[in-house]
């Protein structure tokens, strides 16, 4: 299974070669392995969070700029959200 997991984790953007590399065989392989897996994730993880904080902040500030006002979101959905009802609310 764990064979199975680092294929897929192959497939993955943003994860490392140390985890997609399969384990070595035997339980203390695939422990390590897991190791190495779990802190790859991690890292992974920790990207796209920032990635996200930083769409997110320019979402508002873009948004910001249109309305002329700041905006306060805590999602590229509700900046989108706010500026289409500005749009349809307001006259041609």
């Amino acid at each position: 299974r764990a064979s199975a997991l680092a294929g897929r984790l192959r497939a993955a953007p943003r994860v490392s070669s140390r985890a997609t590399d399969g384990p070595e065989p035997g339980p203390a392989g695939v422990q390590e392995w897991g190791s190495r897996a779990a802190a790859a994730l991690l890292v992974a993880r920790s990207g796209l969070e920032s990635e996200r904080e930083r769409v997110v902040r320019q979402a508002n500030e873009h948004g910001g700029s249109v309305l002329g006002e700041p905006l306060f979101s805590a999602s590229v959905t509700g900046v989108r959200e706010r500026l289409e009802r500005v749009a349809s609310s307001s006259p041609a």
